[in-house]
């Protein structure tokens, strides 16, 4: 699992790599892609459940966000606080 800033679309993102290598079957999930520039200094931890936290810098807000992923994939029922 990899978070990351898109800066072309100014979005917070997860990789969910396919295989050990990240070279295939790997999904993209758009996490947190509000009207605000989102997801500089991203960080990424999985827990037991297998459901991830992310926390994140809101840069048009000026705040610390985090989301607990819905799925393993973080492609749906995220939350956002």
């Amino acid at each position: 699992m990899i978070s990351y800033h898109d800066a072309t679309n100014g979005a917070l993102k997860v990789l969910r790599c396919g295989n050990p290598a990240c070279s295939s079957a790997n999904n993209i999930a758009t996490v947190d892609d509000p009207a605000n520039v989102v997801g500089d200094h991203s960080s990424i931890v999985v827990p037991a459940d297998g459901l991830p936290f992310v926390s994140y810098y809101d840069s048009t807000a000026g705040a610390l966000k985090v989301v607990k992923c819905g799925n393993a994939a973080c492609s749906a029922g995220n939350v956002v606080a």
